[in-house]
């Protein structure tokens, strides 16, 4: 709230600020409801510095897979929305699937004013080992999971690569613009993911599931859809890709900071 001693420093600093760089939309209006001037507010969106899939790789990735590999990787905080992705697993198990679905859970334990239930590491790892044994117990081979406590460097882009939809059912209340979801895009990944924060911006000009109701039927719901046809998946793939190529490239975000450092010259001139 304006009136907060926090929000009032917050401000000091952003009023002295010639320039000032925001992630989307709804941060530019968050702060111009507080008082700065909106033009000295720019959108710099983030990048992403997987290498972007060609519309070769795409086609061969979506192209009547045996399975379908599905992925949710973030920290581990339920706001993000992990338990939300086992429990619509667990729903999906218990379909009948033309294909067998391969799941993975990838993040490292993370513990925030967020977590309510699961408010401990230790809580965390025995729900996602007990849900994850009740999903490859009762799919009967057709849907398995596993759980990676967290990647990097090569291993997660070889996630991001093998993924066919990347499943993001984030409830944080403070979401800005997820890199994952930049990470999923470059990567040819069809996306199923929520309204919150500045996903709506980033994903304005892509075709992808942005749900503002969140739940596991809803999630199964769209799964399923993604999961019996491959034109729906690389159609979404093929945005994500254009999405890249045009607004989320670091090429593009380095001639953005050029053209910041330019402007900040005219004005010091």
């Amino acid at each position: 709230h304006k009136s907060k001693l926090v929000t009032r420093i917050f401000l000091i600093f952003l009023k002295s600020a010639e320039l000032i760089t925001v992630l989307g939309d709804r941060q530019k209006s968050r702060l111009v409801q507080l008082g700065v001037q909106e033009n000295k507010i720019t959108i710099l969106p983030n990048a992403c510095e997987l290498d972007i899939a060609t519309e070769e790789q795409l086609a061969d990735k979506h192209k009547d897979p045996e399975e379908i590999c599905v992925l949710h990787l973030s920290l581990l905080i339920e706001s993000k929305g992990f338990p939300l992705y086992l429990e619509a697993l667990g729903q999906l198990a218990l379909s009948d699937l033309e294909k067998p679905v391969r799941a993975v859970l990838c993040g490292p334990m993370a513990v925030t004013s967020y977590c309510k239930e699961l408010d401990t590491s230790a809580k965390k790892e025995r729900w996602i080992i007990n849900k994850i044994d009740s999903i490859n117990s009762q799919g009967r081979g057709k849907v398995s999971v596993r759980w990676i406590p967290g990647a990097t460097g090569r291993e997660k882009q070889a996630l991001f690569e093998k993924a066919h939809i990347f499943v993001f059912p984030s409830r944080f209340p403070v979401e800005a613009q997820p890199l994952v979801l930049l990470e999923a895009m470059a990567s040819g990944c069809a996306i199923i993911t929520s309204d919150v924060g500045e996903i709506p911006s980033t994903l304005s000009n892509v075709y992808a599931t942005t749900l503002t109701e969140l739940s596991a039927e809803n999630l199964v719901k769209e799964m399923k859809k993604l999961i019996l046809s491959d034109e729906l998946r690389l159609e979404m793939a093929v945005s994500g890709r254009q999405a890249m190529l045009s607004t989320f490239s670091i090429q593009h975000y380095a001639d953005r900071w050029e053209e910041i450092f330019s402007r900040l010259g005219d004005l010091e001139r």
